[in-house]
């Protein structure tokens, strides 16, 4: 029994290392079950790095940038009696350094440091540039009785940071759930939507090897020489292409084609007793990590969506 199941062990093991082209027919046509693949699993829940949509719409709208304007209103006139004013901008926000008011003789600059230098000693002032709230105070000087006071700047207008559309008719899919079996694939999205296919092919290259002296040995109950176990490693990346369809929480039959990845690492120990009939085990186990899907989502209708996640 233990002669026997290390030899699928190593079957899996040697198919992993050994293929380096795509494997199938590649023609997307669903075939029954075979467990082919079985040396690789990428069953797992995929979602957005970002943690946002992950059928995401292609061409999203973009950011653009805000537009500067000049500006000018009337804040007020000379009031007898009256040395300070106040009030707020018709227009936000305000370009740092552009603010100045003036009424007759007086003169207020920004300094791009929200505050406002009057031209005449014993005056000052400041502005908001977030909420437009300005300021001036005079001392004991006062603005020319009826004299209109002006006020000149500049603003931005506009801009946007842009958005993520979902690349999906109806509810945003947010995650994927991935079931492999052997060849078969199934994907069920967060609103319950199903898609079934299958693995068309894969391609595991691997980064070669490395292999450590033999660990020593032991006697074995035929009092034969010490058994030598030889372990060794190999590491790489298996890629996936595949294709499922099925319909959305809309109602759309959906087609989603693309490539399944992971890295691997393939431990094999070679255990060796000589002067024994059939002298030779092994046993292989596999370690995956780094799962990735790339796909893209294509609907009946014409929407598409590009998808981008990864699962543990």
């Amino acid at each position: 029994m233990m002669k026997a199941r290390c030899s699928v062990l190593a079957a899996a093991a040697l198919a992993l290392v050994s293929g380096c082209s795509w494997e199938g027919s590649g023609s997307g046509d669903f075939v029954a079950w075979n467990d082919s693949f079985n040396f690789v699993n990428f069953s797992g829940v995929y979602r957005s790095p970002d943690g946002g949509v992950l059928v995401n719409g292609f061409g999203t709208v973009p950011g653009t940038a805000p537009e500067e304007k000049s500006f000018s209103q009337i804040v007020g006139s000379g009031v007898a009696g009256v040395h300070a004013y106040s009030g707020v901008l018709a227009k936000v926000p305000v370009t740092p350094g552009s603010l100045t008011i003036d009424c007759g003789a007086f003169h207020f600059g920004d300094n791009g440091a929200t505050v406002l230098v009057g031209s005449i000693a014993g005056t000052s002032g400041s502005i908001n540039y977030t909420t437009g709230n300005w300021t001036v105070n005079l001392g004991a000087l006062e603005f020319p009785v009826g004299v209109e006071i002006s006020a000149n700047f500049r603003y931005t207008e506009g801009g946007t940071t842009g958005s993520v559309e979902p690349g999906s008719t109806g509810k945003p899919i947010f995650s994927l759930s991935v079931a492999q079996t052997g060849n078969i694939l199934r994907f069920t999205d967060n609103n319950g939507a199903v898609y079934e296919g299958q693995i068309s092919g894969i391609s595991a290259p691997t980064g070669g090897g490395a292999t450590a002296a033999g660990e020593g040995g032991h006697i074995d109950p035929q009092g034969a020489s010490p058994a030598v176990t030889t372990p060794s490693t190999q590491t790489g990346t298996a890629i996936g292409q595949f294709e499922v369809q099925g319909q959305s929480s809309s109602g759309t039959h959906v087609k989603i084609t693309g490539t399944l990845s992971l890295d691997f690492t393939t431990s094999t120990r070679t255990i060796t007793t000589p002067g024994v009939r059939g002298n030779t085990t092994d046993s292989t186990s596999v370690q995956s990590n780094n799962r990735m899907l790339k796909a893209t989502w294509i609907e009946d209708g014409g929407q598409t969506g590009d998808i981008v996640g990864s699962a543990g």
